[in-house]
């Protein structure tokens, strides 16, 4: 996909109003959570923005609840993951071996935010990868080349949000891969280790603990 033009990123809500064809955060921020606290709307007074998801691949797009909160107008931040350390590898992935069913859910994704007219939706492919527990699905590069096939599957389908789609991808590390100093239980890598490149990311973001 081609990269974003001119730095910044715009709400859902003005993507959908076609003010925008970016999104994500411009002069202020998207209030957002977990399931768990969308649960809590009432007691909050205001919907969530964005909602944390999280699916394993070989599971189908949406669920009743994922239904739910896009029909409240929520967009969703969606992660697609292998199933622990003993799901589908990063050198399987980018083989090919599970494209029909990532299709499916990328394609299932892209045509909910339509369905429910958000102006985008949220993909992480593997967040966390860099967290010890994932390590044995596959080194930092062949993650980068499972996130290469995987985007290029939406990508030849025109699923992205530069390319007549809506997805939007999001890089999630966790906060450690960040640091200038690795902390020593570490062993997956600083995040430049697992950067897939600019035009196949539109958000980074990480997991603090």
């Amino acid at each position: 996909g081609k990269p974003p033009v001119n730095g910044g990123t715009m709400n859902p809500a003005q993507e959908s109003a076609g003010t925008s064809n970016k999104s994500g955060v411009t002069g202020g921020a998207l209030f957002g959570g977990t399931n768990e606290l969308a649960a809590e709307n009432a007691k909050l007074g205001r919907k969530l923005a964005i909602v944390r998801e999280y699916y394993h691949i070989g599971e189908k797009f949406p669920t009743p609840q994922s239904k739910h909160l896009m029909s409240s107008g929520s967009t969703l931040l969606v992660s697609l993951d292998s199933v622990g350390a003993h799901g589908p590898s990063y050198s399987a992935i980018a083989a090919g071996r599970d494209d029909g069913t990532i299709r499916a859910f990328l394609k299932a994704m892209n045509q909910s935010a339509r369905s429910y007219h958000l102006g985008a939706i949220y993909i992480s492919f593997e967040h966390e990868a860099d967290n010890p527990q994932h390590v044995p699905l596959g080194s930092p590069a062949e993650f980068r080349r499972a996130w290469d096939h995987v985007h290029q599957l939406a990508q030849s389908a025109h699923l992205n949000w530069n390319d007549g789609g809506h997805l939007h991808w999001v890089m999630i590390l966790m906060h450690t891969a960040y640091f200038r100093e690795l902390p020593k239980w570490q062993t997956g890598g600083p995040a430049s280790a697992y950067w897939p490149g600019a035009n196949e990311v539109d958000v980074v973001a990480a997991d603090g603990y």
